[in-house]
């Protein structure tokens, strides 16, 4: 009995130095400057803000504004935002836009970690492309963002080179109410990270792969009678295992347990001042086509009661050719009611687009912005990945305000923006309000040609660049978008 009470104490003695190893282990495997871990999950957040020219321009504070294929980027409710230069029922926008942090300085500083020759980013790309499509109250769209990353020198492969990515796809969808003052969508976030390696004959070999989806929604109050906007979206968070989860290690590459994009809770607010308005109501010159067309109707149901009484008081011999004179008569009096109508619909959009181009130019946009973002439970950033060793990041939530001036110098030619946000630093275990770096931000919409894009645009249409520049200590970007002048 001794011996069998000994041995079971032996036993029970083992199994918990085991569990007290396998606990420490999981524990210490994902702690500050040890080598990657498995058990690691990747915080997909990136600090500087990554988006649109004009959103770039004006620091991020978009959220208030939230129109435009830009929009997207920030605001669910975006897609059916109607805009001063949208005249018709039916109006459609494409658009595309890149950035290039710092590639003419070779120190870079993305992630805001201190190690400043960690990583090398002039390999770095960002770029996003669009659609949209807008019927009367409604609007539909799609946007893809991806960023870019070189990790060949990383990865020390031979003649293979390695690439990671990093991509954000939105499909929304949103309606105006109220006259278009309440603007609200939703929609899905589709997020996807890997790394693919290439080799010299071009041969793409995928080595980490990770996609999940997520919801997202947002409103926008605009008053038309009033000179302000104000915006929210909550983004949910966004968390995937890569395909490969069977296989903890790729090439040189430990796979992470998950990836995860966090949750996100934006809010802006926009004012603007000068004799231009701020939000106009030209969207929708159907409504006025509907008040016609229903005195259309109603005086065609007047005249067929007024036919019944006619022929009721007409001798029986005659109302047969009665009949046939009153149905020429209405033949005639619905053909003209037709071309009415027609007529009023181009006249209508006409004179609203002529009134779109005579208001004033003078402006001057101020907005505001926050965006807070939530935790990854034992996260670590992207750079730690690619470098293969532990850099916790994501304890915290995080608070960005955001703030954005805009205004056009030259009417017709020349506007410009500029902005500033704060940045908080993603490796802090604890809230520290003090752990930040300033960003300054600019950028310009230059009007350069009318161009009607093979028929596809108005030919009074004029095109526009817009350039804009994110500064801040170890940090340049640089991005550039072409579209329609506004």
């Amino acid at each position: 009995m001794k011996e069998r009470g000994a041995r079971r104490r032996e036993g029970v003695a083992v199994v918990c130095a085991l569990a007290v190893v396998l606990g420490s282990a999981r524990g210490e495997a994902c702690e500050n400057g040890a080598k990657f871990a498995r058990d690691c999950r990747l915080h997909l957040y990136t600090g500087p803000v990554l988006a649109p020219a004009r959103v770039l321009g004006l620091g991020g504070a978009y959220e208030g504004i939230a129109e435009g294929l830009s929009g997207y980027a920030v605001s669910a409710a975006a897609p059916a935002v109607r805009t001063a230069w949208s005249t018709t029922w039916f109006d459609y926008d494409l658009d595309a836009s890149i950035s290039i942090p710092t590639p003419f300085r070779k120190v870079n500083d993305l992630e805001f970690n201190g190690l400043r020759e960690a990583f090398d980013y002039r390999g770095f790309v960002y770029f996003a492309l669009g659609a949209n499509v807008q019927l009367g109250a409604w609007g539909f769209g799609v946007t893809t963002e991806l960023q870019r990353f070189d990790l060949t020198k990383e990865a020390q492969t031979g003649s293979e080179k390695n690439q990671a990515s990093l991509g954000k796809t939105r499909l929304l969808v949103g309606r105006s109410f109220l006259g278009g003052d309440l603007v609200v969508g939703l929609g899905l976030r589709r997020v996807a990270f890997g790394v693919t390696a290439t080799t010299a004959d071009g041969q793409v070999r995928p080595l980490v792969d990770s996609i999940g989806w997520a919801p997202e929604i947002g409103a926008l109050i605009r008053p038309l009678s009033g000179r302000f906007r104000a915006g929210l979206t909550f983004r949910a968070a966004v968390t995937s295992s890569p395909g490969a989860t069977d296989v903890p290690v790729v090439d040189r590459w430990i796979v992470p347990e998950a990836t995860h994009l966090p949750w996100e809770l934006e809010f802006g607010f926009a004012v603007q001042a000068g004799p231009r308005p701020l939000n106009v109501d030209l969207a929708d010159p159907t409504r006025a086509r509907d008040v016609l067309a229903r005195q259309i109707e109603t005086a065609r149901l007047v005249r067929k009661n007024d036919r019944a009484a006619i022929l009721a008081a007409t001798p029986e011999d005659r109302r047969v050719a009665r009949a046939k004179e009153l149905d020429a008569d209405e033949a005639i009096l619905r053909k003209r009611e037709d071309a009415e109508l027609a007529r009023f619909s181009a006249t209508e959009e006409a004179r609203r687009d002529e009134y779109f181009r005579a208001l004033p130019r003078d402006h001057a946009l101020v907005t505001l912005g926050m965006l807070i973002t939530g935790p990854t439970e034992r996260g670590v950033s992207i750079e730690s990945f690619f470098s293969q060793s532990v850099a916790r990041a994501g304890a915290v939530v995080t608070y960005s305000p955001r703030a954005g001036l805009e205004t056009e110098v030259v009417p017709g030619l020349f506007k410009v923006r500029v902005g500033t946000y704060i940045e908080p630093s993603q490796f802090e275990e604890v809230p520290n309000f003090r752990a930040f770096r300033q960003h300054v931000t600019m950028g310009f919409d230059l009007s350069l040609f009318r161009w009607a894009a093979f028929g596809l645009a108005n030919p009074q249409t004029k095109w526009r660049i817009t350039p804009a520049l994110d500064i801040t200590r170890g940090y340049w970007n640089y991005g550039f978008s072409f579209g329609a002048w506004r």
